[in-house]
């Protein structure tokens, strides 16, 4: 098996734009690397999340799916 599944990469709001997630990303690509994985899926990332989807373009990734989340009144 040559690839894995990232489920979790969140930085809480007071630490964003202090270059953790960089930091992280890198930490988790150079482990993952060192395992012999070659690829990796990062799932379950809405559509509206910006950061996160520029941050998967800007290392090489590419958005192959979309999640929406709807909300509707049953009442």
């Amino acid at each position: 098996m040559d690839w894995l599944r990232v489920f979790a990469l969140g930085v809480l709001p007071e630490f964003r734009g202090q270059g953790v997630d960089a930091l992280m990303y890198f930490e988790t690509a150079e482990s993952a690397l060192s395992r012999g994985f070659r690829w990796a899926e990062m799932s379950w990332i809405l559509e509206n999340n910006d950061m996160m989807n520029r941050a998967i373009r800007m290392l090489g990734g590419e958005v192959y799916k979309t999640y929406r989340m709807y909300e509707k009144s049953l009442v």
